[in-house]
Order: structure tokens, then C-alpha cells, then sequence
């Protein structure tokens, strides 16, 4: 249909701004968007993968998210050489699921015709789901130029697209368990549902660890299957237990209401394979980083008490309380960061996958460093509060209540 008007090709790159979907570190226009055939191709890549519902296809239909819904946080084990990455990351049949067909046409370019618009599709097979049709979509080369997303020359440009909706999952199908994604159980107007992590503003990745790596004994999280058969290579002299093993996480964090993308989060861990398949580490850092958490909230505690809001005269409520945000915000931000590196250095302790009073001392040692932590960044927000008479007092309850609540649930000297 040529009379249609074509979508700016800034459409296949989330990260551009397009339309009323406004990037911060991308500030051309639509009619600025020209992309190499290279770019094109990634475009068409990350499609499948990361396809959510913004903005509207040719007809007025609602463009919806891919096979996974809301893109999840992906994990993808690394290996020394790219013949590694791909072995570990291809899932063994008995780790695919339940849901995938055994009848499994194959990737889409080894199929004839042209790829069907609104195709409901209730059985999917392993390959068919890697390379799910999420958007049926044309590109139209034109004259060529310098790329505005890479900067390379290029004989051919392609300026604009068409796109609109190709295959999409029932309204009433159960949720499609991707090998590379994790997994948590949530109730939600009292059903219980089975939704993937997703990642979260001011929240690093590492924070997810358990999710993202550990085994499930006592948790609701269900860690990406591409990580649970790590468990049986281990096991089957395929991997040793000493050895270090690499992940590289991606996820695509947008504001649903809007359907706004907001930013692209890459993350690498590494550490010792022994970490993701004994239940007892595994308890030791789902404890370590639940005890972070509840810290955290005692300095969030504690600061409310800097600005109590009932206190105030209702006119200035509004501006005490984005001042209070503000402070919250910058206090817990230096917190994590210190407790980053701190966690990742931790993972390759041999005291975390030794005997019980070995993983004891690990977890003292953390519960010192997120100790430490908490009390210098409370301290530091403290110095820089004004200090008359009521904001002196203020300061002693917030010292009260946070440190109060460091005991409780620390316990150790203060």
C-alpha cells in the first residue's frame, strides 16, 4: 500500500527519539533518522526480543509487546570464545518447558511467503519462539549518506518503515517462560500469576541477584533455565565447580502508562560456579541481601524524621515533601553504590561456598560493610542539614529510629 505514510525508520532503534516517544540522549528529529542496512539489521534483531506495545500500526490497530510481554531482564551466559557463548546458551530439551511444541517449523527465513498480520498463535516450537514475528515490517532503501545511528557511510539509506502487527499470543494464554529470563509468583487481584523480572528505576541489577542466578529452594523466584542447566553441566564433569562462570544481562526499562522507553541497562557478573548450584550459598545471599533491604529502610526511616510533614503548614507540604524525596533519593543512591562493589568482591570469597561457620563469618563480614555503609551515609546527610534548635532535634530522632533499627536487625555493636 505505497499511499501509506511511512513510520521515521527511528522505529526500530527503542533508544531513538520518534514521535511523541522523546529519548534523553537522542535528539533528532524523525525526518533525521537515516539508517545503514548494519543498523537496519540489529533493528530487526532486537525486535523479537524487545517489541513492546507503543504507538500504533497502519490501520489504527494497537501495536502489542512481543512473546514475553513487557521485555524481561535477559541473562546470557559467556563463554572464552564465541563458539562457547553460543553452546551454553542453547537450552537442552529437558530445560524448554512445558509450553513449547514438539511441531516446530523452524526460524522464519527457512519459510515461504510473507508473514501473517494479527496471527494468533497458541503453540509455538524452541526456534519459532526465537525468532517470533512480533511486527510485520517493510523497509524502503533510499539514497545514500552518512548514518545517523552508527556515522558510517553507506551506498543505501533507509529513511522510512512500514509496520504494523504480526503474530501475538491469546489474551488468556499462560505466561511464555523464556530460557533467558527469570521468573517470580505474585498474587494480583487474588489470582496468582507467574510474571518475569523486570528491571526497576534506581535499582542495579545485582540487586535481582537471587532471582537472576539462584537456586529457587525457599524463594518464589525461578532463575532462567539457561542457568539452571548450568546445575546439570556441573554435575555431568561438562563444567567444573571451580571454575568461573560469566553472564551478561539486558533489559529495557519503559514507563507503561505512556509506553515511553526510559533507558537501556546492561550489566556483567562473574563468579565461581560452585555460587549457583549449592541451596545453602544460596540461602546465605538471599539472607545478605534481604538484610540490605531492611536496612536500607531504616535509613529511609530515619530521614523522615529531618521533615515531618504534619509538622508543616499544609501550604508548604508539597515542597517539604520533594525536598524530603530528593535527600531519600541521593542517600539511598550512595548506599547501593557503596554495597556494589563490596557484593560483587564478596561472590568470590571461597568462605561463602565452604562449611556453615565459614558462610557465617561471609555473612559478618557483610552485615560490617552494610553497617558501615548505612552509618556513613546517614551521617553525611545529617552534616549537611541546617541545625537551629527544632533541626537539632530532628537530627537526634532520626539517629534515634535509624539506629534503632539497625539493631534490630543487624544486632552487633553500633
Amino acid at each position: 500500500k505505497p499511499k501509506k505514510k511511512l513510520k521515521t525508520v527511528g522505529s526500530l532503534a527503542p533508544e531513538a527519539s520518534t514521535a511523541t516517544n522523546i529519548a534523553h540522549f537522542d535528539h533528532e528529529g524523525d525526518a533525521d533518522h537515516a539508517f545503514c542496512p548494519v543498523c537496519c539489521t540489529k533493528g530487526l534483531i532486537v525486535l523479537p526480543a524487545f517489541a513492546i506495545g507503543s504507538g500504533r500500526g497502519y490501520g489504527g490497530a494497537y501495536l502489542k509487546n512481543s512473546i514475553n510481554g513487557r521485555p524481561p531482564v535477559y541473562v546470557l551466559p559467556l563463554g572464552e570464545t564465541v563458539f562457547q557463548d553460543l553452546l551454553l546458551s542453547y537450552v537442552l530439551p529437558r530445560y524448554r518447558g512445558s509450553l513449547v511444541s514438539q511441531s516446530d517449523p523452524g526460524p522464519l527465513w527457512a519459510q515461504d511467503g510473507v508473514i501473517e498480520g494479527e496471527r494468533e498463535v497458541t503453540k509455538v516450537g524452541y526456534i519459532q519462539s526465537l525468532t517470533w514475528a512480533a511486527r510485520r515490517t517493510r523497509l524502503f532503501p533510499s539514497a545514500g549518506g552518512t548514518c545517523s545511528r552508527c556515522g558510517r557511510a553507506s551506498d543505501v539509506l533507509v529513511r522510512g518503515i512500514l509496520c504494523a502487527q504480526a503474530w501475538l499470543r491469546p489474551d488468556d494464554a499462560p505466561t511464555w517462560r523464556d530460557p533467558w529470563a527469570a521468573y517470580r509468583e505474585s498474587e494480583r487481584e487474588g489470582e496468582l500469576k507467574v510474571e518475569p523480572v523486570r528491571p526497576q528505576a534506581e535499582r542495579g541489577l545485582w540487586r535481582d541477584f537471587t532471582a537472576l542466578f539462584l537456586t529457587e529452594g525457599g524463594d518464589d523466584a525461578m532463575r532462567p533455565r539457561v542457568v539452571r542447566q548450568l546445575d546439570y553441566l556441573i554435575h555431568d564433569g561438562v563444567l567444573s565447580p571451580d571454575a568461573p562462570v560469566r553472564f551478561d544481562a539486558f533489559a529495557l526499562r519503559f514507563e507503561r502508562a505512556k509506553d515511553k522507553t526510559l533507558e537501556w541497562t546492561h550489566d556483567s557478573f562473574d563468579f565461581p560456579a560452585a555460587v549457583i548450584e549449592s541451596e545453602d550459598t544460596a540461602l546465605t545471599i538471599r539472607t545478605a541481601l534481604q538484610e540490605a533491604d531492611e536496612v536500607a529502610y531504616d535509613l529511609v526511616s530515619g530521614l523522615r524524621m529531618l521533615h515531618p510533614i504534619m509538622d508543616r503548614d499544609s501550604r508548604d507540604a508539597a515542597a517539604v515533601k520533594a525536598a524530603l524525596a530528593s535527600v531519600i533519593r541521593q542517600v539511598l543512591r550512595r548506599y547501593w553504590s557503596s554495597l556494589e562493589g563490596v557484593f560483587r568482591e564478596q561472590l568470590h570469597s571461597p568462605l561463602l561456598v565452604a562449611t556453615e561457620g565459614e558462610r557465617v563469618t561471609w555473612l559478618d563480614e557483610w552485615r560490617d560493610a552494610v553497617r558501615t555503609s548505612a552509618r556513613d551515609v546517614l551521617e553525611a546527610a545529617l552534616d549537611d542539614f541546617e541545625a537551629d534548635a527544632d533541626d537539632l532535634r530532628r537530627q537526634q530522632k532520626a539517629r534515634a529510629r535509624f539506629y534503632g533499627g539497625l539493631k534490630k536487625h543487624l544486632g552487633g555493636d553500633l
